[in-house]
C-alpha cells in the first residue's frame, strides 16, 4: 500500500514538474522561435506576424546590410592607383552613403515584402531589377538561398527583464561552417516577439570571407593550369619624352608572354600592377591579346601611357628605373585554339 502511494505521489510530482517546465517553455523565446519555424513550414503568415515584429526586423536587417555595403566602398580606396582615384573613391563613398540612405525606406519595404512572400510561398525570389533590389540580391540572396542553411539548435539564452537574446545555431552546407544568429526578443502580452537579428552584419561579413576563401582556393588550381600553358617571361618599363619642351612624357611597358604548353593560345588577358619599393601602387592596367601564340613562341606586347605631371604617382613612375619597380602580373584568362579555356573566378583586382 505504501509502495503504491509512493509511486502515485512520484507520478503526480513528475507530472507537476513537467507541466511547470512546459508552461515556462511555452512562455520562453525558444518556444516563440519554434512557433516562427512552424509558421514558415506551414506558410502561416498570421502566426508568423504574431511572433515577429516584421517592420522592426526589416529595419534592423537593412541598417546592417547598408553599413556593410558602404564599407565595401572603403576597400576601393585601398586599391586607388593615385591621388585622383583616391579622391574619386572617397567621393564615391560619400555619394554611395547618400544614395543608399535615400533608398533605406524602399529597402525596408522591399525586405518586409520578401520575408512575407517567403513565409507564404516557401521560396526566395529575386528581389527585382530595381537599384535597391540589386543591392539585396548581391549581398543577401545568394548567401541564404533555400536549402543552404539548416537549423542545429539553440546555443544560449540571455534575459534582462522584458528583453531576451537567443543564440540560434545554423549550419551553412555550402561553406561547411557553423553560424550563430543572435535574435533579440521583447516580451509582450505574455509571449516573446522577435525584434531584430543583432549580428546579421557579422554573419554576412563571415559568409563573404568564406566565399573569398573558396574562390581563392579554386583560383589556385586554375592558376597552376594557366602557368603550365602561359607565363610572363619578362616585363620592363621605359620612360621617354615626346615633345621638344619636355612636357609630353610617356611611360612604356614591354611585356613578353611565352607559351610553355603544347596547345596554341589564341586569346588571353593579364592584369599588371606596378609598385614602388615601399609597396605603393603606381600603376595598374589590363592587357588583352587576341593574337595566336604557338607552343614555345614568345610575343612582345607594348603598352604606352601619358604621364600627368600633376599626379605624384605618375611622375614617380616616370622617374623610377625599371629595376627599382616591383611588378605583380596575373593572367586571369586563357583561351585555346581548340576552344578550351581557363578562367579565374570571382571579381579580380
Amino acid at each position: 500500500m505504501k509502495k503504491r502511494l509512493f509511486i502515485g505521489i512520484l507520478i503526480i510530482v513528475t507530472l507537476a514538474v513537467i507541466s511547470i517546465i512546459y508552461f515556462h517553455f511555452r512562455q520562453s523565446p525558444k518556444s516563440s522561435f519554434l512557433q516562427i519555424r512552424r509558421a514558415i513550414e506551414t506558410h502561416d503568415l498570421n502566426l508568423f506576424n504574431k511572433y515577429v515584429d516584421l517592420q522592426s526586423l526589416s529595419k534592423s536587417l537593412v541598417e546592417q546590410i547598408v553599413t556593410y555595403s558602404i564599407e565595401k566602398q572603403e576597400r576601393e580606396m585601398e586599391e586607388a592607383e593615385n591621388e585622383w582615384e583616391e579622391l574619386g573613391a572617397k567621393m564615391g563613398k560619400e555619394l554611395a552613403k547618400g544614395f543608399v540612405n535615400l533608398l533605406k525606406p524602399a529597402l525596408i519595404a522591399l525586405v518586409s515584402k520578401q520575408i512575407a512572400t517567403y513565409v507564404e510561398k516557401g521560396s526566395i525570389e529575386l528581389f527585382n531589377s530595381s537599384k535597391e533590389g540589386k543591392i539585396m540580391d548581391e549581398i543577401v540572396l545568394n548567401k541564404f538561398e533555400n536549402g543552404k542553411i539548416n537549423f542545429t539548435g539553440f546555443e544560449y539564452e540571455k534575459r534582462d527583464n522584458n528583453i531576451a537574446l537567443l543564440g540560434v545555431g545554423l549550419f551553412h552546407k555550402e561553406y561547411n561552417t557553423k553560424l550563430v544568429l543572435e535574435v533579440k526578443f521583447r516580451k509582450t502580452d505574455g509571449y516573446w516577439k522577435v525584434l531584430e537579428i543583432t549580428n546579421f552584419y557579422d554573419i554576412i561579413k563571415k559568409l563573404d570571407e568564406l566565399e573569398h576563401e573558396r574562390i581563392e582556393k579554386l583560383n589556385e588550381q586554375i592558376t597552376e593550369q594557366i602557368n603550365r600553358n602561359l607565363v610572363v617571361e619578362s616585363i620592363h618599363k621605359f620612360s621617354r619624352v615626346v615633345d621638344f619642351w619636355g612636357f609630353d612624357k610617356r611611360v612604356v611597358f614591354k611585356i613578353n608572354f611565352k607559351n610553355v604548353g603544347d596547345k596554341i593560345v589564341d586569346e588571353y588577358s593579364a592584369i599588371v600592377k606596378c609598385r614602388n619599393e615601399n609597396g605603393r601602387l603606381l600603376k595598374r592596367f589590363n592587357v588583352v591579346i587576341g593574337d595566336d601564340l604557338k607552343p614555345g613562341q614568345v610575343l612582345s606586347v607594348v603598352r604606352e601611357f601619358d604621364v600627368n605631371i600633376f599626379i605624384q604617382t605618375e611622375t614617380e613612375l616616370y622617374d623610377t628605373p625599371s629595376e627599382n619597380l616591383y611588378f605583380d602580373i596575373r593572367i586571369p584568362y586563357v583561351k585555346f585554339k581548340d576552344g578550351g579555356e581557363l578562367k579565374l573566378q570571382g571579381r579580380l583586382n
